[in-house]
C-alpha cells in the first residue's frame, strides 16, 4: 500500500493522495514528523481559499491520533469556527464527530450530548453528499448517554 501510495503522489499534483500516505505512515509507526511532512506537501499543493480549513483539519487529525484531548478538542473547535458558513455537510459531520468522540473518550458526556444536539438542530441547513448518514445515530447514541 505504502509503494503504491508513494506512486500515486509522486504523479499527482491535486493533494488526492496524500490523505492516504499519511495515514500509510502513521499505521506504519511512522515518525509524526513524516506523517505531518505528507499533509504539508499536499497543503502547498491547494488554492489559497481551502488552504486554511484544510490544514486546520489535518492537523486536529493528527493531534486527535497522537495527543490526550486538550489539544485535539482545541483544533476541532477551531475547525468548526472556520467552516461555519461552509455549506458542506460533511465537514460539518466529521468535525462533530470528533469532538463528540474526544468527550466521550474522556467521559465527559454532557460535553457530547451538547455537541450532538448541536449538530442536529443545524444539519438540515447542509447540503449533504449522501456519502455518510452514520452522524445521526452516533448524535442520537451521544444524546442519550448524555442526558
Amino acid at each position: 500500500m505504502e509503494d503504491d501510495l508513494r506512486r500515486a503522489v509522486a504523479t499527482s499534483n491535486s493533494g488526492v493522495w496524500h490523505d492516504g500516505r499519511a495515514a500509510a505512515l502513521f499505521a506504519l509507526g511512522r515518525p509524526p514528523e513524516a506523517v505531518l511532512e505528507m499533509f504539508r506537501n499536499k497543503w502547498a499543493q491547494l488554492s489559497t481559499d481551502r488552504r486554511a480549513v484544510t490544514e486546520l483539519r489535518d492537523r486536529a487529525r493528527l493531534d486527535f491520533a497522537l495527543a490526550g484531548s486538550a489539544a485535539p478538542r482545541r483544533k476541532t473547535k477551531e475547525v468548526i469556527r472556520a467552516i461555519a458558513s461552509d455549506s458542506d455537510a460533511t465537514l460539518h459531520a466529521e468535525q462533530a464527530l470528533r469532538l463528540v468522540t474526544i468527550y466521550v473518550e474522556t467521559n465527559r458526556l454532557r460535553e457530547a450530548a451538547a455537541v450532538a444536539d448541536d449538530y442536529l438542530k443545524r444539519k438540515e441547513a447542509w447540503i449533504s453528499s449522501g456519502e455518510f448518514d452514520g452522524a445521526p445515530m452516533i448524535m442520537l447514541w451521544a444524546m442519550l448517554h448524555g442526558g
